[in-house]
């Protein structure tokens, strides 16, 4: 009996020593809300409760993937952009997170959006023949936000069948991650599984949350992102027209040595790889047909079912590397035209930049936005948070 009794007295100190690890760490997650919006790391992405945590009525939440790092540290980024301001975005992605991806982290943080809007600037390159590859996928799975999702009571069976079913696919790198997939499908989607099973699922789930937290805690201290909520600066009007003229100078600047207005410096890296290696590479491309384009209507029924109006942005690619490649400017427009037909679909806000391939310093690279891209990107972030406030 006294066995027993230990036991029970030691279970009880440890949960209260867990509870207050937890609490502790999570009074750490508030910070001011623009280094945290704009702080680009893994460590944010896959922890759910980092996210919530600096969401406010001020928050636009803006998913993508690796042109959210590109422009970092020029007076072009969102992260320059609405400095200091009231207004700032919560910036999630990275190179290969998609649409899907996003489907589940919104799932998750979709309780803690107040101003029920989202943007998420596509890249066409997502739209590959095969979509995203499962190692890709599995890199940037995040355990922690999935449970989150089968547990949000706005979404519809249909929309959890399919984030499930698509993620048990590209889960087939990561046998071990695709089998505890597995185990919470059971358990919070079909409600099925015997009392072991919940009791495995609660546990373990519970711990990646807490070890997705604790890595968020960690990496913000590492970073120099300090916890506390600051106030903004001010809330003084951003001068658009002047940051163009900024941008078109610095563009031009920095694209003086090729002939595609490629960042000097990135192309240095191509002529490394080999320049006319590239040349008709690319006849046999297209991104007309992937079950990218599935995921993405995954995203916008995710939006739908948790009452937020979301904003596409569709960014061209630079027209005259894809018409070195190859890549046909008529496979160009089906891609673009397919996203028209799903926002029109869906009956949201798209921001079409499609018809930008041939205007200098928009992109700096082939594919990533660069000066202007993300002035009059940011700009169309603007004013969608304030067009549609209620």
């Amino acid at each position: 009996m006294r066995r027993v009794i230990a036991f029970f007295t030691a279970l009880v100190f440890f949960g209260a020593a867990v509870l207050g690890m937890h609490r502790y760490g999570k009074s750490q997650l508030e910070a001011e809300p623009s280094a945290v919006g704009t702080w680009t790391s893994e460590a944010k992405f896959k922890s759910w409760e980092a996210i919530r945590e600096n969401v406010d009525e001020n928050t636009m939440v803006v998913f993508g993937s690796s042109e959210l790092e590109h422009g970092k540290g020029t007076p072009f980024h969102p992260e320059a952009v609405f400095s200091g301001q009231e207004f700032h975005t919560m910036l999630i992605g990275a190179g290969y997170y998609q649409s899907l991806s996003h489907a589940i982290t919104l799932s998750a943080i979709a309780p803690a959006i107040q101003n029920q809007k989202a943007v998420l600037i596509l890249s066409p390159q997502w739209f590959r023949k095969k979509g995203v590859p499962s190692k890709a996928y599995a890199s940037r799975f995040s355990e922690s936000s999935y449970v989150a999702m089968l547990k949000n009571k706005n979404l519809s069976q249909k929309t959890k069948d399919y984030i499930a079913q698509r993620t048990i696919t590209l889960l087939e790198e990561d046998p071990k991650t695709q089998e505890r997939v597995k185990s919470y499908n059971k358990i919070y989607l079909k409600k099925k599984g015997s009392l072991p099973e919940h009791l495995y699922c609660a546990l373990y789930s519970g711990f990646m949350d807490e070890k997705a937290m604790q890595t968020a805690v960690a990496g913000m201290k590492a970073d120099g992102i300090s916890s506390g909520k600051g106030k903004p600066s001010g809330n003084s009007a951003i001068n658009f027209e002047r940051l163009r003229a900024e941008a078109e100078a610095e563009g031009a600047e920095e694209t003086k040595g090729n002939e595609f207005n490629i960042k000097d410096k990135y192309f240095s890296k191509l002529q490394k790889k080999g320049v006319k290696k590239r040349e008709n590479s690319g006849t046999k491309s297209s991104y007309s047909k992937s079950p990218e384009y599935d995921d993405l209507r995954c995203f916008l029924d995710v939006c739908r079912e948790n009452g937020i109006t979301p904003l596409l942005v569709n960014v061209p690619v630079n027209g005259w590397w894809y018409d070195y490649t190859g890549f046909s400017k008529e496979k160009r427009n089906e891609y673009y035209q397919n996203i028209r037909d799903i926002a029109k679909e869906y009956q949201v806000v798209l921001a079409d930049y499609s018809d930008r391939e041939y205007e200098k310093y928009f992109l700096e690279d082939t594919m990533h936005l660069g000066w202007k891209g993300w002035v009059d990107v940011s700009e169309s972030i603007y004013n969608f948070a304030k067009q549609t406030e209620k």
